[in-house]
């Protein structure tokens, strides 16, 4: 967040006596041309050995304090120099501030910088052309590398990293503002690329300090690539190691089931980056991760993995295992078990006889799950609450053919709405009339208060209703009807010219009833018919005596 405020005391305390005693002078004698405090910024102008700096500090805390300032002092040593102090100062003392032109030499100016040692200053922005030059022919050879305070890398998840920026020329080490941009250089073609990406995929501007979040130093990282290296401070070089750092593990059974991951290094990481990919700093050098990003938490400390993960991370480890991954088991893998079971489909209606709604869900033991189109998809192994080891493979398969036979029904996805339309009441009766009275016996229907209500006050459902008369001398005789629950009695013609129709469905009965024909039990009785060839004669069937026992049980 920064500071909200400052005060003379901590300018002395961290610029120290030297650069605090000049800062006054500046400001005493009129040099600070501006100076304003904003988001813990304190930001202005100053006059200086004939030239106009940009100065200013940026606050982060009472320790960690930017300096903004291009001069010499700041690019070489990374103090705090007294044109910052003394911007810093003239917000806490707007009045002593100067208007001034900028060309104005103040009086008394103190130690006034030779213009022979000030470097051409400028505001240094994002640039529209690459930060140097190259040429093959170039005399100079130039590459860009990068140091880091000497604790940087003993962190976990740090917020944020600050790097300096240094460019060599000829093995030769400068400050990357000190180098003649108007000069060609030998640029290798990664340093190239490198600082292509630094200015404008990062959109860094040229100086001397970058600060960057953890993500983009691992990418940093892994664009410098193996046999590179960063700086801690100016004298220890971490090189970059190409080879992936797999954590070796101890993987244990709770007694809840779960899966327990935890570390087992003799020596743990010093540093941590996560990014794409994570690194770790580890034996004095840095390393990539090559674990998951979900386990990465494992570094720290023990990771417990959910019941319903556990099938799917025992495959993971198994694979990792064979491919020589440090891995210790403290359980044995063939404790788990995988067994089938057939799943239960639910399915919930609701509406009338102008729009039905369905909603249909599958059970595996006491889970239940939803399907539909835009169901993401659940887990393939379900957790046995009566096991900790046992899991419930799931069958997709029969999931899908569930709702391809809602679909085929006539039913319609409605994404807005979370569940499967039927609409018009003729698409609805023919709905009713067969593939509802199927899954009443298949699955498990339950029916709104409303619909079931309506459907019991305007609906009848017509089955054959077979008798047999008798049986004697090498003859099975029956007769079938379809009665009516008001008395009425459809006819055998009336039934085959329906089916024939594809109508399965008439207003006919007294109470006003819409009496549908069970198509499933008359394509039953009509294929038990084709089997037996009967005799037909005034309504009586007669069948051979060897049929008797198949149609005894085919009308029970």
């Amino acid at each position: 967040m920064g500071l909200e405020s400052i005060n003379e005391k901590l300018l002395a305390r961290s610029a120290g006596w030297e650069a605090m005693k000049r800062a006054r002078q500046y400001l005493a004698s009129g040099a600070v041309l501006e100076a304003t405090w904003r988001d813990s910024k304190a930001l202005g102008k100053i006059q200086a050995g004939g030239q106009v700096y940009q100065a200013g500090l940026h606050f982060e805390s009472e320790l960690d304090i930017d300096n903004q300032c291009p001069c010499r002092d700041s690019r070489q040593s990374g103090l705090l120099c007294a044109h910052s102090v003394a911007v810093a100062l003239g917000t806490l003392f707007p009045d002593e501030v100067s208007s001034s032109p900028k060309n104005r030499q103040p009086k008394g100016e103190p130690e006034a910088e030779s213009a022979g040692n000030v470097p051409r200053v400028t505001q240094e922005t994002k640039s529209p052309g690459p930060w140097f030059r190259h040429d093959d022919q170039a005399k100079n050879s130039l590459s860009i590398r990068f140091l880091l305070s000497p604790n940087s890398l003993a962190q976990w998840l740090p917020a944020e990293l600050s790097l300096m920026l240094e460019v060599l020329r000829d093995s030769e080490a400068f400050p990357i503002m000190a180098m003649d941009r108007n000069k060609a250089y030998r640029i290798s073609e990664r340093d190239q690329e490198l600082m292509l990406w630094l200015q404008q995929d990062q959109q860094c501007v040229l100086g001397p300090v970058w600060r960057v979040n953890s993500s983009t130093f691992s990418t940093l990282l892994e664009k410098l690539g193996s046999g590179s290296c960063v700086m801690l401070g100016r004298k220890q070089t971490i090189p970059i190691d190409e080879e992936v750092w797999f954590p070796p593990m101890e993987v244990g059974l709770k007694s809840s089931g779960e899966l327990r991951l935890s570390l087992a290094c003799v020596r743990p990481p010093q540093g941590f980056f996560p990014g794409q990919p994570s690194y770790v700093f580890l034996g004095d050098c840095l390393k990539p991760v090559g674990i998951p990003g979900d386990w990465l938490s494992l570094l720290q400390q023990p990771l417990d993995i959910k019941r319903e993960e556990v099938p799917a991370t025992l495959h993971r480890l198994e694979r990792w295992a064979g491919s020589g991954f440090p891995i210790r088991w403290l359980c044995e893998v063939n404790c788990f078990e995988m067994v089938d079971q057939k799943p239960v489909f639910h399915l919930h209606l609701e509406g009338g006889l102008a729009r039905m709604d369905a909603r249909l869900k599958v059970r595996y033991a006491s889970h239940s799950y939803e399907i539909s189109p835009s169901q993401p998809a659940a887990l393939a192994c379900i957790p046995d609450a009566d096991s900790p080891t046992r899991y419930i493979l799931r069958n997709p398969s029969l999931e899908h053919e569930a709702w391809g036979n809602l679909v085929r029904s006539g039913f319609h996805w409605s994404p807005s709405d979370g569940f499967a339309r039927l609409q018009g009441q003729e698409s609805i009766l023919q709905f009713l009339s067969g593939p509802y009275l199927w899954m009443q016996k298949e699955w498990q229907v339950r029916l709104e208060e409303r619909l079931s209500f309506s459907l019991e006050k305007n609906i009848e459902t017509i089955e054959p209703s077979v008798r047999v008369s008798g049986s004697a001398g090498g003859w099975f005789d029956f007769s079938v009807s379809y009665p009516t629950t008001s008395g009425e009695m459809l006819s055998q013609d009336e039934v085959w010219s329906l089916l024939r129709s594809g109508r399965t469905y008439q207003k006919r009965s007294k109470d006003g009833k819409v009496l549908l024909l069970d198509t499933q039990a008359m394509e039953e009785f009509q294929e038990v018919l084709v089997d037996a060839q009967p005799q037909q004669t005034r309504g009586t069937f007669r069948v051979a005596q060897a049929h008797a026992s198949f149609l005894e049980k085919t009308f029970e």
